[in-house]
C-alpha cells in the first residue's frame, strides 16, 4: 500500500536494446502515473531503426486504484529507410491482465479522470509493439471485482494485428473496446443464462471495423464450466448504450443456423441488432 507519485516501471530502458520478459504485479496502493510493463526510450530521445524493442512484458492489476493509463509495452522506434542495410526492431507481445482494483474514475480531489489501457503503444513509424498483445479481463476461475467504468481498452494505440481481448467474466462495464483482431469469451459456472459479460458506455464503443464475425476472430470457450447444462442465452457483450454491434462480415441467417462446438457444450452466436 501507499501512495506512487511517479511512473511505475517493469522494465525500461533509455538506450538501444530490447525491453522484454519484465512483471509488474500491483494488488494495492495508489498510484497517480502511468504504470508500464516495459518502455524503451520514453525520454524524448532520437528515434532509431535498431532502438528499443519491447516484447513479452506483463502487468497484473488485482487490486489499488490508478489515475494514469495502464501499458504492456511502450516503444520510441522508427522503421529504416528503404534500401537500408539496418533491421529494424520488433515487438509486441505484451500481456496486460485486470482482475481487481479501480483504474481511472475518481480521484483524492474529487475530479474525475478518463484512463487508457494499451496491450502496445508505438511512438515513431515501427508499429509492431502494437501487434499480438493480449488484454485479459478476469481470472481463470471467473473472478472479477475491478472497475473499469472510465476506461478505454486498446490491443494496439493504431492496429489491431493480432490483438487479442479475453473477457474470462461477467458483469465487467469499460467505455470501449478498440484494435483487437480477436475477442475470447470464457464460460465458467459464475456465468448464468441472462448474465452479461461486457458492457460497452461509449458511443461507438465497439471497433467493429477490425473484427470479422466467425469463431476464430469471436469465440467462446466452455473449458472451465463444469457438466451442468446452461439452457438460455447469455450476452458476450452489450453496446445497447452505443452504436450497437455491427460487424465487417456478419450474416444474421447463416449465424443462426451453424451450431458451434466447445467441448461438451454446443451453442451459436449472432448478434440482436440485424
Amino acid at each position: 500500500d501507499g501512495t506512487f507519485q511517479k511512473r511505475v516501471y517493469g522494465g525500461y530502458s533509455d538506450k538501444s536494446g530490447t525491453v522484454t520478459g519484465n512483471k509488474v504485479t500491483i494488488t494495492g496502493g495508489t498510484f497517480q502515473d502511468h504504470v508500464y510493463g516495459g518502455a524503451g526510450g520514453d525520454n524524448g530521445s532520437a528515434y532509431t531503426a535498431q532502438n528499443f524493442a519491447a516484447n513479452n512484458n506483463t502487468v497484473t492489476i488485482a487490486g489499488g486504484t490508478f489515475s494514469g493509463n495502464i501499458y504492456g509495452g511502450v516503444t520510441h522506434a522508427n522503421l529504416p529507410p528503404l534500401n537500408s542495410s539496418i533491421k529494424a526492431s520488433s515487438s509486441g507481445k505484451n500481456i496486460v491482465t485486470i482482475t481487481r482494483g479501480r483504474v481511472g474514475g475518481l480521484r483524492e480531489d474529487n475530479s474525475t479522470v478518463d484512463s487508457t489501457i494499451y496491450g502496445g503503444y508505438a511512438h515513431g513509424t515501427n508499429k509492431t509493439v502494437e501487434t499480438g498483445n493480449t488484454i485479459n479481463l478476469g481470472s481463470k476461475d471467473g473472478a472479477y471485482a475491478a472497475d473499469l467504468t472510465h476506461v478505454t481498452l486498446y490491443g494496439g494505440a493504431t492496429t489491431a494485428d493480432g490483438n487479442t481481448l479475453n473477457v474470462k467474466a461477467k458483469n465487467i462495464t469499460v467505455k470501449g473496446v478498440h484494435n483487437f483482431q480477436s475477442y475470447k469469451f470464457f464460460l465458467t459456472d459464475q456465468v448464468n443464462a441472462g448474465d452479461t459479460m461486457l458492457t460497452l458506455t461509449d458511443p461507438n464503443g465497439f471497433d467493429y471495423q477490425t473484427v470479422d464475425f466467425n469463431a476464430a476472430n469471436f469465440g467462446l470457450d466452455t473449458e472451465r464450466m463444469s457438466n451442468r447444462q446452461v439452457a438460455g442465452t447469455v450476452t458476450l457483450i452489450d453496446a445497447s448504450r452505443t452504436n450497437g454491434l455491427v460487424f465487417r462480415s456478419y450474416d444474421p441467417i447463416a449465424a443462426s443456423a451453424v451450431t458451434l462446438t466447445n467441448g461438451d457444450y454446443e451453442y451459436s452466436m449472432r448478434t440482436n441488432t440485424n
